[in-house]
């Protein structure tokens, strides 16, 4: 794989890796939040022999930047675009193929959005997606404290985030909840590429749409005419 990067219009630097261009269709991979591209690694070496493939970070993952604030879903999109949009021509004109998972997944329906041309197919593994009803009780339940009351909400906050060292980290994470299941290289990747490296050990990403309102995002469908769907942001 071979690094790249991208400085965005928003200030900060999107890095990134892909393979080697070699005439297959483009794949573009976007993360879930608080991991990174490398941590799927041992899925998408396997789509290698069918596409080449380009992993993208987002803002504060993986190698990108930390970038200050979250800029907000519709505008991560948009970097993730202008991004892909400068590494593009390196593949020459093929098929473009997108693919994101929960957070990335969003990410991934929003770029279609706002540039579907731009792809030929995707697929959105996970995305967290919610009706409008969904989003108006949540924005209450924010307005009047219920959202801190929220059982997934409270785990997220308590969650460790950092270690002394990744072998720690790693012994910490085996099997414990969220990663229970996950294979040992799996778990090696997300150790060795999402967590960041402090001046006191390592820590996970902390950058990301955690306990952001809930807002529509508007688009328009094929004919134009304008149409609503419903994401964090």
């Amino acid at each position: 794989m071979v690094p790249w990067s991208h400085p965005t219009s928003a200030g900060f630097t999107i890095h990134g890796e892909h393979s080697v261009p070699s005439g297959k269709p483009v794949l573009h991979f976007l993360h879930g939040n608080g991991y990174c591209g490398r941590t799927y690694w041992p899925i998408l070496r396997r789509l290698t022999a069918d596409f080449d493939v380009v992993i993208s970070d987002a803002q504060g993952h993986g190698d990108s930047d930390h970038g200050g604030r979250f800029h907000g879903w519709n505008r991560s999109a948009e970097l993730a675009l202008e991004a892909f949009e400068a590494l593009a021509p390196k593949f020459g004109t093929v098929p473009r193929f997108a693919v994101g998972h929960s957070f990335g997944g969003v990410l991934t329906a929003l770029m279609l959005a706002q540039a579907p041309e731009r792809f030929t197919r995707a697929v959105l593994l996970d995305p967290v997606l919610f009706p409008p009803i969904m989003i108006g009780v949540m924005a209450l339940s924010d307005v009047v404290g219920l959202g801190r009351r929220n059982s997934l909400a409270t785990k997220a906050r308590k969650r460790r985030r950092h270690w002394p060292d990744r072998a720690e980290a790693r012994s910490y994470l085996y099997q414990r909840g969220m990663f229970k299941g996950w294979s040992d290289e799996s778990l090696d990747a997300y150790v060795t590429y999402a967590l960041k490296d402090s001046p006191d050990g390592v820590s996970s990403s902390s950058v990301g749409p955690v306990a952001k309102p809930m807002s529509s995002v508007r688009t328009r469908d094929d004919s134009g005419r304008r149409s609503r769907g419903f994401v964090r942001r």
